[in-house]
């Protein structure tokens, strides 16, 4: 064979092994990409999220205890998505469903999901043994929830605003509501609730 075939070959075998190459680390960074990605966990689509499973998470609470949302199956559980110290009407949420006996039983629980430090809710009020807070803080729930750009937000893709969500003993969501208005909504999330138990 002559210099340039052999050269030709040379030049056809490299531009292969290039291409192969190129192929698995295409594959490879998929791969990662869909390890990393919030769908991977189970992120939903607010506007379809009534039906759907609720994507599973764990988070620490004000003690700093994690929170698994899967090991609470058998109660319903109410999720208020907040802003946090930075919204007054969302304090005021978060520690009105934290003391609402009508929300927190042996049958239902409740819990306000902030993007905050749990150190900050901790030196920002008082009494913080009786607060069902979440803290979201890298944001990756709130992804999952899809809760980030919703017109109740103030600081959209950044910070969910008040976005509430009932999800019953199996992990269905059966109720969700975006409230611009920022209202204290108990008394609508106990219906919803009881709707839920009563169908023992």
């Amino acid at each position: 064979m002559s210099k340039s075939g052999v050269l030709r070959w040379i030049v056809v075998i490299s531009v292969l092994i290039i291409a192969l190459g190129g192929v698995w680390l295409w594959q490879e960074s998929r791969k990662e990409a869909r390890q990393a990605s919030p769908s991977s966990v189970g992120k939903i689509s607010f506007s379809h999220a009534v039906g759907q499973r609720a994507p599973n998470f764990s988070l620490p609470d004000i003690k700093g205890r994690e929170v698994t949302l899967s090991s609470l199956r058998g109660r319903v559980v109410v999720l208020f998505f907040a802003e946090g110290l930075m919204c007054l009407p969302c304090v005021t949420q978060v520690v009105a469903l934290s003391t609402d006996e009508r929300l927190n039983s042996e049958s239902v629980v409740s819990y306000g999901i902030v993007i905050d430090s749990r150190e900050n809710w901790r030196r920002s009020l008082k009494d913080t043994d009786s607060v069902n807070a979440l803290f979201d803080s890298d944001g990756k729930v709130s992804q999952s929830y899809s809760v980030l750009n919703l017109p109740s937000s103030m600081h959209k893709g950044k910070n969910s605003g008040h976005t509430y969500f009932v999800i019953d003993r199996e992990g269905i969501i059966r109720f969700a509501i975006d409230d611009p208005s920022m209202g204290i909504r108990n008394e609508g999330l106990v219906q919803e609730v009881e709707r839920l138990t009563s169908r023992q």
